[in-house]
């Protein structure tokens, strides 16, 4: 269960380090649009390179700083210049990458574009050091995304270069795709985490294979939606026929019940225009009969679905309007209980009860926290104790547990108890040993 959790996050960290490098991504089309004037497909793997080396450079110094800092001698009036020192690291990476420029002779916007960028990432390989992958791709990465492309877009309109402008802007909008993708998984990822961090039962309360089923619904409605975009102009002539030919046979069945009821004796005469998208697109009805039958109908069709769906209806006007009058005095943070209370609510039946059981039982088995799977355990066993003769009581104390199931199920419970009070009163984590009693006492009673 850990290495599963720590293999998600390592790939989310990593997801967040592809989002800082995506943030960076208009600055190249603006390279190749409003400097060079083509489309080089190797400036892009090029410049990524650069960044990358920026953004290493980054991550080692801070790494260094802290190394420094992390000695017993080290003074703590030195720290403000250390400090100040990191920030200004960037001025070595950049000096190389001018050196670097002045012997190969790139485009002068190379040292706008591409160095812009890379002073940019080099902070970003500096502040990651140590952090959750929530705060290596922060709302800041996505904002410089946001702005530079727009005034880029700008840029890109007022300028003469016709369809390499239109390329690039098209390429700005596949970027912006990509981003959001990659906000959207991460932003998921982190409620995720705060809902079950909120709670004190960890992250065994999430269900098996959570976090892949939410990214995988992410995922797919980003394909989707960049499909959607890429082949716009086709799936819109597509559409447009099936229309067409729809209302043609709408109207064709109208004349036909038309010449049924006798609304005309003059036949409908439907005429497509020149430009039609199905070879038919604009329909004109010469006759105004048809379009009498034509409301009738609609007007019956609107009748019988309201009726169908009134209840459908209804509920969805509940929903909307249900934040208006929601009370808002109620919560739904239940803290972490592992006690017997009483409730005035309907007593749950023992198929309701035998579902709790096997719930929290998954529950303590997945649990990795040492001390709130020893605390899961001892929920657990005052469930078992509840189906005897000895059921426990809010008032019981854990003395008073361990001689109930003594006499309960012919154990000892002393050791069990025991270490819950310690567990649950003086915070001592429970060792591997008595963990692995707990369960064998649990399976003994199960």
């Amino acid at each position: 269960m850990s290495e599963r959790i720590s293999k998600q996050h390592t790939f989310l960290k990593v997801l967040a380090y592809v989002g800082q490098f995506a943030a960076l991504f208009p600055f190249i089309p603006a390279l190749e649009v409003l400097s060079i004037g083509r489309f080089i497909p190797w400036h892009f793997v090029a410049v990524y390179g650069v960044w990358l080396a920026f953004w290493v450079f980054g991550l080692l110094a801070a790494r260094f700083i802290w190394r420094v800092r992390s000695r017993k001698n080290f003074s703590k009036r030195l720290v403000p210049i250390m400090n100040l020192l990191l920030k200004l690291g960037f001025l070595l990476p950049s000096a190389l990458f001018i050196m670097v420029c002045v012997l190969l002779k790139p485009d002068p916007g190379a040292y706008f574009y591409v160095l812009s960028g890379g002073i940019v990432i080099y902070f970003g390989g500096c502040f990651s050091r140590g952090k959750a992958y929530s705060d290596i791709f922060s709302r800041s990465w996505f904002a410089l995304y946001i702005i530079s492309s727009i005034l880029l877009t700008i840029m890109f309109a007022l300028s003469v270069k016709g369809e390499l402008a239109a390329q690039g802007s098209r390429m700005l909008c596949f970027g912006f795709a990509f981003i959001i993708l990659i906000s959207a998984l991460l932003t998921n990822q982190t409620n995720i985490d705060t809902c079950t961090n909120q709670r004190d039962r960890g992250r065994a309360v999430l269900p098996w294979g959570l976090r892949r089923y939410n990214a995988l619904i992410g995922m797919g409605i980003f394909a989707v939606a960049l499909g959607l975009f890429a082949f716009a102009k086709p799936i819109g002539n597509f559409l447009k026929m099936l229309v067409g030919a729809a209302v043609r046979a709408f109207l064709y069945v109208a004349e036909i019940v038309d010449g049924w009821f006798h609304f005309s004796n003059e036949p409908i005469e439907i005429e497509p225009s020149e430009d039609a998208g199905f070879n038919g697109g604009s329909i004109e009805i010469k006759d105004g009969s048809a379009g009498d039958v034509i409301a009738v109908l609609m007007i019956a069709a609107l009748i019988v679905l309201i009726i169908v769906f009134r209840k459908s209806i209804v509920q969805a006007i509940k929903n909307f309007f249900a934040p208006l009058f929601k009370d808002r005095r109620k919560t739904s943070d239940v803290p972490f209980a592992d006690e017997i209370t009483s409730s005035a609510a309907k007593p749950p039946t023992e198929r309701m009860k035998k579902k709790a059981e096997r719930e929290l039982e998954r529950r303590y088995i997945r649990e990795t926290s040492p001390e709130r799977k020893y605390r899961l355990g001892y929920e657990l066993f005052l469930v078992r104790l509840g189906r005897t003769s000895y059921p426990p009581k809010p008032s019981d104390t854990t003395d008073v547990h361990r001689e109930k199931g003594n006499s309960a199920f012919g154990e000892d419970m002393s050791g069990i108890s025991d270490t819950y009070n310690r567990v649950r009163y003086a915070d001592v984590q429970p060792t591997a040993a008595e963990l692995d009693k707990q369960f064998e006492l649990l399976h003994r009673i199960k």
